[in-house]
């Protein structure tokens, strides 16, 4: 798309000016104050690096080319850079280029002195006193910024499903290419592939165990499985990512990949585990305490993790003693941490998976 959208943070386009003199500097500061926080000092630190003056930045035409020029491949940042220095470039040369003038030839910005004049017809028509505009500033129409940001995802979806049918086909060994033909195109397509990423937005939920975040992540998909819930223990016990893709309407609604840790990464917290539950010193010393632990102490987490790893295997495995308690009742202790480390060993059914990928669908 060829149209051009006004910056969505006017309050932040103030400072520093930038025009054709600016040094490198003036470029990285204005960067610094332009460009999204997440990966502003990453273009600015280029730009310095590669001496990219006020001449340089406003020479670029095309996604690409101001791409290359900031050291950016990813389509949303190029995007995002191309509309900010565009909505300079179209400023008349007598307006400082980082003033808040808006410029009737961008889409979504009304001119200050329309919006000015607005103001001040609706105030006189209800009697009221308008309130004056400060000098320069513009105002944003959010609908038509977000139809033209619509439109350009639209168009990305439609470039990423052709590159994946060919890469499909590109991966049949057709006899019409050899393989190394096939392989560099592949990673051709990986390149543009990568390239028409949008950047995306990390949310993290963190709270204490059993504190509700599956169960919030699951309302927030409108679902109740989706996530393992309890209402008295925890159960994820696990590091989870949940991620939105465009599939066809064919595949399934939901696909997962279950990673497992290593043998060797599960050794190590398996026996930082048993130390958070084995007491030094008094009766049950060097004892694992695999009666359940309440949620106010201190080794609550690590309790969980175990019982939501091995289960009944876990908790089960406290070992009679041949003495005779009231009633004339069997007197059990806590297994010693050695014997019961050896036990989850040795449970197959959940070490077996340990160093393996399990990819999972639901609908």
């Amino acid at each position: 798309s060829e149209a051009r959208l006004r910056p969505t943070d006017l309050s932040r386009h103030m400072t520093p000016a930038l025009s054709v003199t600016s040094s490198s500097e003036e470029v990285a500061q204005w960067l610094l104050a332009n460009v999204p926080p997440a990966w502003a000092s990453e273009v600015a630190d280029h730009a310095r690096a590669h001496c990219v003056d006020g001449a340089a930045l406003l020479s670029t035409t095309g996604d690409d080319t101001i791409g290359a020029a900031l050291g950016q491949v990813k389509f949303g940042r190029k995007r995002k850079l191309r509309l900010l220095v565009d909505s300079l470039a179209a400023r008349p040369s007598s307006t400082p280029a980082a003033s808040l003038d808006a410029d009737p030839a961008v889409p979504g910005v009304r001119p200050a002195s329309d919006a000015a004049s607005a103001d001040a017809s609706a105030g006189a028509s209800t009697g009221g006193e308008a309130a004056a505009s400060p000098a320069g500033d513009g105002e944003l129409d959010c609908q038509v910024c977000e139809s033209q940001l619509q439109d350009e995802c639209y168009a990305l979806g439609l470039v990423k499903w052709c590159g994946d049918k060919l890469a499909s086909d590109l991966g049949k060994n057709y006899a019409w290419a050899n393989p190394n033909v096939r392989t560099a195109l592949l990673a051709q397509l990986e390149s543009h592939r990568k390239a028409c990423e949008l950047p995306g937005v990390s949310i993290v939920v963190v709270g204490n165990t059993g504190a509700g975040k599956s169960t919030l992540l699951n309302a927030l998909l409108d679902e109740t499985t989706v996530l393992p819930t309890n209402g008295m223990r925890a159960c994820t016990a696990a590091l989870i990512e949940l991620r939105h893709e465009d599939t066809p309407p064919s595949a399934p609604a939901y696909r997962g990949e279950v990673e497992f840790l290593t043998q060797a990464e599960w050794d190590k917290e398996l026996d930082e585990l048993l130390d958070d539950l084995t007491p030094t010193d008094g009766p049950n010393a060097g004892r694992v305490a695999v009666g359940e632990v309440q949620p106010d102490s201190p080794s609550y987490g690590s309790w969980c993790r175990l019982y939501a790893t091995y289960g009944d295997i876990f908790k089960n495995s406290r070992m009679a003693t041949g003495e005779k308690g009231p009633e004339n009742r069997t007197i059990y202790k806590y297994p010693p941490v050695e014997e019961l480390r050896a036990k989850l060993v040795a449970a197959r059914s959940i070490t077996a998976s340990l160093g393996t990928v399990k990819a999972v669908t639901a609908t």
